[in-house]
């Protein structure tokens, strides 16, 4: 069903210049020794079948089998029930190619992970259910359907030209990064040169955050952000391994976890610089409440800057309607562009990929659902399809929204600084997990993610924290004195190796919110 071809071969040679990808680094990185499957290590070194999924956007699958896995789609989409896996891969089974050949790595793999389906009969479980070759099949087949179906839709002249122009961009960025994948399209020089101050950027912010908080003093804050510098480390390191590393996924990644305390950091600066000026100081609550609001705003832009552009954008082209005498082939062709999104999606997530990947497939598949939001718009339609379950990922939200609370309430009237921190970093996070969870191309575990790069690594710290308030309250003294006291170095041994675990924790409410959401809807 495969060819393999140049571009594979090109995708090889790729593979051996990533060193996340040595044998070697493979077998030592998920060791138990690092904290095995579930540490924040492993989580962001592990490439997992990161190159099984670059592969399959370059197989060709041969044409006499197009028409069998368009019409298999058809049945999937098209059935009255819910289709079962049995029912698609035993069509394939005898047509299935042989799988290419590939480093073994049963002994290597993360086995903690495992996509998070809404049951045995979901999209994603029918696909991991067939052999590699004709889920990739599927997968060419949806992508060829899907650009098929955005040509149409551009050709219609019922369709306002503003919407044009926003969905040749949205289709734009969607081939930019499959051609990217597949080593057709490289980056230009200038976007190269960014692509490096980006990551000069995201270095500056691993390493300038815990001096400036111990030159202040600040206890909380070096406990919270000491023990998971390594973590943020980590990520840098990724990405400049990663052979498909770009500008977007620099600049995403930046602005998500690093860029979003600039504004504490340079109120930080300017209090070790200044500190007998009262612009500086953080000890009445009117000082700590306007400084927190500027650096919550300025979270929420970073975290968010994309769903408040598109907010902007979609409150204007929301205005332009097509009639709907005109919208009978224009509904056509969106139920096509999003079934066949429907499965891209479903495909991605068969894969269990690194971390710098699923970055990449996270907004690549709301650049999909952002061209689909708009048709949906501008054509009356209706879609009531959800195609992610809530509860795991709501699980995640109230997580956030919990640690949020606990760690302002407990910090602020024992480190002044912290609490602007933790506020900063958290708040903002909470809109943007809502609007993920709300967002049917966002699965389960692209929330958990997000959760185990920002919020999961500090909730060991955030339990510590409400602890420390609990003994300020009860002795009106902090359980820390210094960085010279005892206290202070067994808290941070301590909270290290509890905040390895970030997946566990976002594993562990993922299981909370499906179970409570699922016996709520079955009561």
């Amino acid at each position: 069903m495969e060819n393999q071809n140049t571009p594979v071969e090109a995708i090889e040679r790729k593979l051996k210049s990533s060193w996340l990808h040595s044998l070697h680094v493979r077998k030592i990185l998920p060791s138990p020794f690092l904290g095995g499957p579930y540490s924040y290590i492993t989580e962001e070194t592990d490439v997992g079948q990161e190159a099984d999924c670059i592969r399959g956007h370059s197989v060709t699958p041969l044409p006499e089998d197009e028409g069998m896995v368009s019409h298999h789609m058809q049945q999937v989409f098209c059935s009255t029930h819910q289709p079962t896996a049995h029912d698609h891969v035993d069509a394939f089974a005898l047509r299935a190619a042989p799988e290419p050949a590939v480093i073994p790595d049963e002994d290597i793999a993360d086995k903690s992970y495992r996509p998070f389906a809404s049951s045995e009969n979901s999209l994603t479980d029918i696909l991991m259910r067939m052999p590699l070759s004709t889920r990739n099949a599927w997968a060419t087949q949806a992508r060829k359907e899907r650009d098929d179906a955005f040509r149409v839709i551009l050709e219609l002249p019922s369709l306002p030209k503003e919407v044009k122009k926003y969905l040749r961009r949205s289709a734009q960025s969607i081939q930019t990064q499959e051609m990217r994948w597949q080593l057709k399209c490289h980056l230009p020089l200038s976007e190269r040169g960014l692509f490096w101050l980006w990551l000069v950027i995201m270095q500056l912010a691993v390493v300038l955050p815990d001096i400036v908080s111990a030159s202040l003093g600040a206890e909380v804050a070096v406990l919270r952000s000491g023990p998971i510098t390594l973590q943020t480390q980590l990520m840098v390191l990724a990405i400049f391994d990663y052979p498909w590393a770009d500008t977007r996924l620099a600049a995403h990644l930046a602005c998500e976890v690093f860029l979003g305390g600039l504004p504490v950091l340079i109120f930080g600066l300017f209090a070790i610089a200044m500190p007998q000026h009262e612009g500086t100081t953080f000890h009445t609550a009117k000082d700590v409440a306007w400084k927190a609001s500027l650096c919550i705003l300025w979270q929420m832009l970073m975290q968010n800057r994309k769903n408040i552009r598109d907010l902007l954008k979609y409150s204007f082209l929301r205005m332009k309607r097509i009639s709907t005498a005109q919208s009978s082939d224009f509904t056509s062709e969106y139920t096509r562009l999003r079934n066949s999104s429907t499965i891209i999606y479903s495909w991605l997530d068969t894969f269990e990929v690194s971390n710098r990947l699923r970055i990449q497939i996270g907004y690549h598949k709301q650049d999909h659902e952002d061209a689909l939001r708009v048709l949906r718009w501008v054509g009356h339609i209706a879609d009531d399809n959800d195609r992610n379950p809530r509860g795991g990922k709501a699980g995640i939200l109230v997580a956030i929204l919990t640690m949020a609370g606990l760690i302002c309430l407990s910090t602020f009237p024992t480190d002044a600084y912290s609490g602007l921190i933790a506020a900063a970093n958290l708040v903002p996070l909470a809109a943007r997990a809502a609007v993920d969870v709300m967002d049917n191309s966002q699965s389960s575990h692209d929330l958990l993610r997000l959760f185990t790069a920002t919020a999961g690594v500090s909730f060991p710290s955030t339990l510590f924290v409400l602890g420390n308030s609990s003994y300020w309250l009860l002795t009106k003294k902090s359980f820390l004195a210094g960085f010279a006291n005892i206290h202070f170095w067994i808290a941070f041994v301590l909270i290290f190796f509890l905040s390895l675990f970030p997946k566990l924790w976002g594993r562990l409410f993922m299981y909370v919110g499906s179970r409570l959401l699922n016996d709520r809807s079955g009561a």
